[in-house]
Order: structure tokens, then C-alpha cells, then sequence
């Protein structure tokens, strides 16, 4: 019992062995005594080998018939995801254990969700975080492992844009839409701190915002076409170190345009909480200055329907950012 206990955490391992001794431990466990107990140095478990849906022929000699073949399905394939399963019900017939290779296509989220299955993911390349209702939220990166036992509330977030990430997901019994579990969103009591603020927040030159709304054009920061969004804060209390950090040598007056996440949505404009980035060439935080907080990063520029409010920046004489009215 302890060692089950031990599998049921959630723990993150920094080798890629991690996933196969876990599955070598599953199956061991789940079909000791049953049909593919190994008898005689054979083992009445057919051999099977999985094709690539762009290659369904596997490379066999001729005349080979004790080896089974299928064809892995593109089982969900969006602006965000691709995910193709390689054996599960969806591919091989396999209602008992599923492995898909999932690759991630830009900065996103899934749903939260507690499915009804055990799960090892290995990372190979890029960062995933698992954000967790109850426990620590944390990251996995590329050469590392986590498992996470069924029924854990979690929500899988890929925050890092420049390292997007491709990882191998193992499932027992097989993933399906039907046992996922989600749906499951939690009060926002139990979510991470950044979901609980309403707004977002962005700073900018007073008279090139001013200039926008003269010309009935939207604003665009000087650095939104190297970024590709525009940076913003959702923690009031966090904007005037990211002025400082960011924007002390940017000479003039600063406002603040405050944005409801509510109207962003009604508007349709996306919105993405990732990793600090780089303002143009400025570089971003000292790593772990802020642990692991994401930030909102806007993928439109700003139209006035956007902007609920702008408040006036204080500022030292010297350039410092003091204090905004927000």
C-alpha cells in the first residue's frame, strides 16, 4: 500500500525513465494474474505497432502476420493543441490505457478538470503548469515527469510563448470526452489568485494615448509589433514596480487604462496570462522575482470600448514611477 500511496501524489521526477517504470508498475499491478501474464517466456498480448496517420503502412517484411498494426488519430487538432493518440479507444481499440503525443501550438489553457483516470506526462520539450485548487500549483519542464492521480482538480496552463511545450500524456484507463471530468471549475476562492482580480491594467504615454483617441485610431504600444500583444497587470499592487523595471528611462507623463476582463470577453478579445516577458528589447525580471506569477498579456491593441477608465501616474523627478490612481 505504501508504494501505491507514494504513485498517487503528485510529484514531479526529473527523468524521462520516470514514465515507463510507472507504466511497467500499472500494468504489472492491473494484469498480474490476467491475460498477459508472461507464461513460458510468451505472453498471449499481441504485438502491435502504430502508424503515423500520414504513413498508415507499417514498415513490416512481407509475409509478417503475428504483428498488428493501427493508425494514430488526430484526436483534437486547434489554434492551440494538436493531439494525437497513439493507442486508446480512439486509435488502437484500447478502452484500458491511452498515450498521446500533444503539442502546443501558442500560449493557452485547458479547462479545469478531475478526470476519472490515473496520469503520466512526460515533458519534452517547453514548460507546463499544473495550477491545483487544493496543494501547490507548479512546473514541469522539458526532461521531467509528473503524475497525477485521478480525481485531482487541476488545470493544465502553458504560459511561455517562446517555449511552447510537447509532451507525452499516458492515461489509465484510456482518456476519452466522457471521463476528462471537465467542467469541474472551481469558486474562485479556490483558483489562483490572478483569476480573483477583475481588471487589467496597462500603462501608457499620456500623449500617445491621446493621440490615438484624436485620430478615432486604436493604441498600439511602440513595441507591440516586436511583442506581438500588449503588457498588462491584473494585481494593482505589482504595476508600479513593472513601471519601474520597464519604463523609468521613458521620459513623459504615463496614464493608466483600466480594462474589465468581463468586457475583453464580450468583445472577444484574447486575452493570455503567460510568464513575464520582455518589453521589446528591455529584458523581463530577475528569474523568481515574482516566483511564478503570470501576467496578462493582451493580443489587440486598445480601443476606447476597451477602456472603462484612465487614471494619472505620479512621478519623481527623476523618472521614478511613485503611485497611479487606480
Amino acid at each position: 500500500w505504501e508504494v501505491d500511496r507514494m504513485m498517487r501524489e503528485a510529484v514531479v521526477l526529473s527523468t524521462t525513465a520516470f514514465a515507463a517504470a510507472a507504466l511497467g508498475y500499472y500494468l504489472g499491478r492491473r494484469r498480474r494474474g490476467h491475460t498477459t501474464a508472461i507464461l513460458g517466456g510468451r505472453s498471449d498480448a499481441s504485438v502491435l505497432v502504430v502508424t503515423a496517420p500520414e504513413c498508415p503502412a507499417a514498415d513490416l517484411d512481407a509475409g509478417v502476420t503475428d504483428v498488428r498494426t493501427s493508425a494514430a488519430v488526430d484526436v483534437v487538432n486547434t489554434d492551440d493543441v494538436k493531439i494525437r493518440e497513439l493507442i486508446g479507444g480512439a486509435s488502437s481499440n484500447d478502452p484500458t490505457l491511452s498515450i498521446a503525443h500533444v503539442l502546443i501550438k501558442r500560449a493557452c489553457r485547458e479547462e479545469w478538470q478531475a478526470p476519472e483516470f490515473d496520469e503520466w506526462t512526460v515533458v519534452l520539450k517547453g514548460v507546463v503548469r499544473i495550477e491545483r485548487t487544493v496543494g501547490t500549483s507548479f512546473n514541469v519542464r522539458a526532461g521531467e515527469a509528473v503524475f497525477l492521480p485521478r480525481g485531482e482538480l487541476v488545470r493544465w496552463v502553458f504560459p511561455d510563448p517562446s517555449n511552447l511545450p510537447e509532451y507525452i500524456a499516458i492515461c489509465a484507463p484510456a482518456f476519452s470526452p466522457v471521463n476528462c471530468g471537465r467542467g469541474n471549475d472551481p469558486p474562485l476562492s479556490l483558483q489562483p489568485e490572478y483569476e480573483r482580480f477583475p481588471c487589467l491594467f496597462h500603462a501608457a504615454p499620456k500623449a500617445a494615448w491621446e493621440a490615438a483617441l484624436a485620430a478615432g485610431k486604436p493604441y498600439f504600444p511602440d513595441t507591440f509589433d516586436a511583442d506581438g500583444f500588449v503588457h498588462g497587470t491584473a494585481k494593482p499592487d505589482v504595476l508600479i514596480p513593472v513601471l519601474n523595471q520597464f519604463y523609468q528611462k521613458v521620459p513623459g507623463d504615463f496614464v493608466c487604462l483600466r480594462m474589465e476582463r468581463a468586457t475583453l470577453q464580450e468583445q472577444g478579445v484574447r486575452v493570455c496570462f503567460e510568464f513575464p516577458a520582455p518589453v521589446g528589447k528591455k529584458p523581463t525580471f530577475e528569474k523568481r522575482k515574482y516566483n511564478s506569477m503570470l501576467f496578462p498579456h493582451i493580443y489587440s491593441p486598445i480601443t476606447p470600448q476597451m477602456v472603462s477608465g484612465v487614471s494619472a501616474i505620479q512621478r519623481s523627478s527623476a523618472g521614478q514611477f511613485l503611485t497611479a490612481d487606480i
